[in-house]
């Protein structure tokens, strides 16, 4: 069984997606051959590498609300191209967002179900993380419960080729202290920049 993960974050070496596609990776690479790919690829390649993959995995962080525009770019180019081909993996996904709440990501996973549909593949599941921005910081088993133990589910689901429901997670933080972290964090960016605090609020003239 073959599994293609994609990291479709413009971060590739450093950003939250490529920590959340490890933690995954971990769970599958014992029973799967797992092939990591980034959105950089050609949409050529990635449909070359799916014509024996059992599941293809979309891993993405939210922006403005929607899917990043870079992969919606890969997206419509490689639709016509799987289309009619023979090509079938059953499509999950894992997007992420700086909210606390997983709700934000709503949109985002129904632009992947409405792709899947479009392309004629299989729908499997996705898991929509909350507080995602912040999988650099404490342990996993502290911080990250809820995330770890929905990559666990995933994987299971992926290697069992199954579908099943979509999960909305949190991390293991209450609200008002994952916001004040994460006002505190900006901060400590702005001072990192030579920025004052008051800059954080400026507009566009």
């Amino acid at each position: 069984m073959k599994t293609v993960i994609i990291n479709a974050s413009p971060k590739t070496e450093s950003g939250a997606s490529t920590r959340i596609a490890s933690i995954l990776m971990k769970f599958l690479t014992k029973e799967t051959d797992c092939l990591l790919l980034s959105a950089s690829s050609s949409s050529e390649k990635i449909a070359q590498e799916l014509k024996d993959a059992k599941a293809v995995i979309w891993v993405f962080p939210l922006y403005v609300d929607s899917i990043p525009s870079h992969l919606l770019a890969l997206m419509e180019k490689l639709g016509p191209q799987i289309f009619g081909q023979g090509i079938n993996p059953m499509v999950y996904a894992v997007i992420n967002c700086g909210f606390w709440e997983a709700a934000h990501n709503r949109l985002a996973l129904d632009q992947m179900r409405y792709f899947a549909d479009q392309a004629h593949l299989p729908w499997g599941s996705a898991v929509a993380l909350g507080g995602g921005g912040a999988t650099e910081i404490g342990p996993l088993w502290l911080f990250h419960r809820n995330m770890t133990k929905a990559m666990a589910h995933l994987a299971s689901q992926v290697l069992q080729s199954q579908s099943g429901p979509d999960v909305m997670v949190e991390i293991n933080l209450p609200r008002p202290l994952y916001k004040l972290a994460a006002n505190l964090r900006w901060r400590f960016l702005a001072f990192q920049n030579g920025l004052a605090q008051k800059d954080l609020f400026r507009r566009p003239q």
